[in-house]
């Protein structure tokens, strides 16, 4: 059983439990909001005393170094038994090649807490409902691995004599101390080995919540290094790591479905009526209910005057008279062929992407770099001298029966008034439906009736910000993305316009919830989730 000592530090315990309740109640004071800013200033005031009374709490028990060395042989003995104890045998194999120790040392140091700290960070930036989960796992794992640490106290490979394992960090390197400093450290909690078990969790995190493929991949090589890492350096057994990466999966399990009642939003919620409030939801968060099929209808009932009045505003009209809900295929009017493949499939409206550049208007996603004739977008870079498709070609090679939505980008003077200017040279009066992330554009085509004017909304700041637009002002709709969303937010949206649109939607499952929640249209690059999605509505009549 190991002793316990209560001044290991420079500091005394004193001090760190002062710590600790002064982050606590810094976060207290601060309010909560939507902008990122904030989110991450709370969530570290969260995460900081946590980490504090975990290192405390390993520095603190302090085993006797033949109890830790006889468990570091219990755990040699399993490992015979099961064929996996080849710890030595592995660090010889690069022990010759000194630039492979040095990039296993850099993974064992760099791949751990600053990795942690940039996907908590991205997380609640970009994820900030699914964060919750992976922050509580932490907490969980990290309160079984202290008990463990405190009962079982088990030395590492490098400090066990006799098996053939050398520290290569301390050998090679001095940065390892700098971010976990011995006066912090417990040299006997090598099991499990929550330096492998974090590391999991947070690819869990990139690879469960992220997008692009580039960046899942991520998520799953990462903690394949660190486990590579752990082992190589002598910092863990084998085993460890399997202790380590089984009791965090265990406890994402416990918080995601044993014990939901953990799953807490940091983002604000809207209430019925009134200021959207600034509060992060104290509740439980609700099991959304049942998907309806595409064309049940099922939608939240937001007040029937809202759409009413903006039925009856001419600028309005372009949204108002569209079925509901409606299905937008987004950039399909960029080019001429994916413009008639949406028109085939039926969609309800194309989107295309506008720039003013040079005096023309440009029809395009790609971005352009300056006066360099080339064009990029994220990961593709095309050459910018061959012809660029524009707004007159386009709307010379819309069919009679479809309807436009315009996504400005980049705001210029003269944008606004050279695109209604376009317009009304095919067009006339018809009525002309635009949106934009850059909403100074926005007020300005307000001044033209046939315009309908969307606000689009792309991360939390701009959530933020569109309340008290919309308060202040009459406005026709909204167009914000998928992962700023939940029931009650459309809800809040629904009373203050007439509209609400969200994208990117390209699975039956995504449909299905956002339909739940009571969204009017969505917008899809999965043509053929379009079309069965306008053949169903007319089915389904």
């Amino acid at each position: 059983m190991p002793t316990l000592t209560f001044n290991p530090f420079d500091w005394n315990t004193a001090a760190y439990a002062f710590l600790m309740l002064l982050c606590l109640v810094v976060r207290w004071l601060i309010p909560a909001s939507h902008q990122r800013s904030v989110r991450l200033i709370r969530e570290v005031l969260m995460i900081a005393p946590a980490a504090l009374f975990y290192f405390l709490v390993r520095g603190l028990a302090h085993a006797r170094l033949e109890v830790a060395l006889a468990h570091a042989h219990h755990i040699i003995d399993v490992e015979a038994r099961l064929g996996l104890f080849h710890e030595s045998w592995l660090q010889q194999q690069i022990m010759t090649h000194d630039g492979l120790v040095d990039v296993v040392n850099w993974i064992y140091i760099w791949g751990h807490w600053p990795f942690l700290a940039g996907v908590f960070a991205w997380l609640v930036i970009a994820h900030p409902n699914a964060y919750p989960k992976y922050r509580n796992t932490m907490f969980l794992s990290g309160l079984i691995g202290m008990s463990i640490f405190l009962f079982y106290p088990v030395a590492p490979p490098r400090l066990v004599p006799d098996i053939g394992l050398v520290d290569t960090v301390t050998l090679r390197s001095d940065a390892y101390r700098v971010l976990q400093p011995p006066a912090l450290t417990n040299p006997y909690a090598a099991f499990p080995s929550l330096h492998f078990g974090w590391d999991l969790m947070a690819g869990m995190a990139v690879f469960l919540e992220a997008r692009r493929w580039w960046t899942r991949a991520i998520g799953v090589i990462m903690p394949v290094l660190m486990y590579t890492a752990i082992v190589l350096t002598a910092n863990h057994f084998i085993i460890d790591g399997i202790a380590g990466g089984f009791i965090v999966v265990s406890s994402y399990l416990i918080v995601t479905r044993v014990a939901p009642i953990w799953q807490r939003s940091i983002v604000p919620t809207a209430p019925a009526s009134g200021m959207p409030s600034t509060s992060w939801a104290n509740e439980e968060t609700p099991s959304p209910p049942p998907f309806p099929s595409a064309g049940s209808g099922a939608r939240s009932p937001g007040p029937e005057s809202s759409t009413a009045v903006a039925a009856a505003r001419g600028r309005a009209l372009a949204i108002a008279t569209l079925p509901r809900p409606f299905v937008v295929a987004h950039r399909f009017g960029n080019t001429v062929e994916q413009l008639h493949s949406a028109e085939a499939a039926g969609v309800d409206l194309v989107e295309a992407d506008i720039w003013l550049y040079r005096g023309r208007l440009e029809v395009r996603h790609s971005k352009t770099i300056g006066p360099v004739p080339i064009l990029w977008d994220r990961w593709s870079i095309e050459s910018g001298r061959k012809p660029r498709f524009t707004l007159d070609q386009l709307l010379g090679q819309l069919a009679s029966d479809t309807s436009l939505f315009i996504d400005l980008k980049h705001g210029v003077p003269g944008l606004p008034a050279s695109l209604v200017a376009a317009w009304r040279a095919t067009h006339g009066d018809d009525p002309l439906l635009v949106c934009s992330q850059d909403w100074r554009l926005l007020d300005e085509l307000r001044a033209w009736e046939q315009v309908t004017v969307v606000h689009s909304i792309g991360n939390l700041r701009q959530l933020d910000r569109v309340w008290p637009r919309l308060e202040r002002d009459d406005h026709d709709a909204i167009s914000i993305h998928y992962r700023l969303l939940n029931a009650e937010i459309v809800t809040a949206l629904k009373e203050r316009v007439s509209t609400v649109i969200t994208w990117p939607i390209n699975t039956e499952e995504r449909l299905d919830q956002i339909l739940a929640w009571g969204v009017d249209g969505f917008t899809t690059d999965n043509l053929d989730l379009a079309r069965r999605f306008v053949e169903q509505r007319a089915a389904e009549g």
